[in-house]
């Protein structure tokens, strides 16, 4: 009877030995790479650009490692001049700017889920007159989203294995002037306002989110540790 109560006991340990390693190793843990999706240098109106990336694929690593989920994320930056003019013409003058951009990322491995950023930046302006123009440069606009966290199997499995996959992406700058609303009654200027864009670029990163996966020699040398406490206390 003591016996089987020792082998009992050896059961209990050893298991509740693997369920502490195993809650261990199955935090989920990260691993973040970061691509410049597309970069424009001094856009021009209706100006559209193409750009091609690698993203390295999740490495099991013979099958220690399980994909459970991404993380995507991206960022929009924008680098640019503002310039005001005077006014001298005795009214008040009213104009506003706006600077519009669309991002269009695509894949080499045909997943399509991840959308598209479209966005754009305003200047609006309304002067009195005797208002002296003035220049504020290398202004830095940044935009930001968390996009959204993949978990689907069959999209999880076209990021897993060695080497890279593409990230095609598309960029499109165009300018619109337009009167400001807020000012119906100002007298229209669209150049009192003029905006000098320098660059224009996506960031984006992806973080794989995994669990360490026990190798059956782990869960052996756990058991038997097991039974060496029960040995001993015997």
């Amino acid at each position: 009877m003591r016996q089987h109560s020792s082998v009992c006991i050896a059961s209990v340990l050893a298991a509740a030995s693997f369920s502490a390693v195993s809650a261990h190793a199955y935090q989920p843990l990260g691993e973040t790479h970061w691509i410049e999706a597309a970069r424009m240098s001094e856009p021009e109106s209706g100006d559209v650009a193409f750009f091609d990336r690698e993203l390295p694929l999740f490495d099991t690593f013979g099958g220690t490692r399980e994909l459970v989920g991404i993380d995507v994320y991206y960022s929009v930056e924008m680098l640019h001049d503002e310039t005001y003019a005077s006014n001298n013409s005795g009214v008040q003058i009213a104009s506003r700017f706006e600077i519009h951009r669309t991002w269009i990322p695509t894949f080499e491995n045909g997943f399509d889920e991840i959308g598209y950023f479209e966005g754009f930046y305003a200047v609006a302006s309304a002067q009195d007159p005797g208002f002296e123009g003035f220049t504020e440069s290398d202004i830095n606009i940044y935009n930001r989203a968390w996009w959204f966290g993949l978990n689907n199997p069959s999209t999880l499995a076209r990021f897993i294995g060695t080497g890279t996959t593409g990230v095609q992406s598309e960029l499109r700058f165009d300018t619109l002037i337009v009167q400001n609303p807020n000012n119906p009654n100002a007298f229209f200027d669209p150049s009192f306002i003029d905006v000098y864009v320098r660059e224009l670029w996506v960031d984006m990163s992806f973080t794989y989110i995994y669990n360490v996966v026990p190798t059956p020699g782990v869960s052996l040398v756990v058991a038997g540790a097991g039974l060496a406490a029960v040995r001993r206390r015997r």
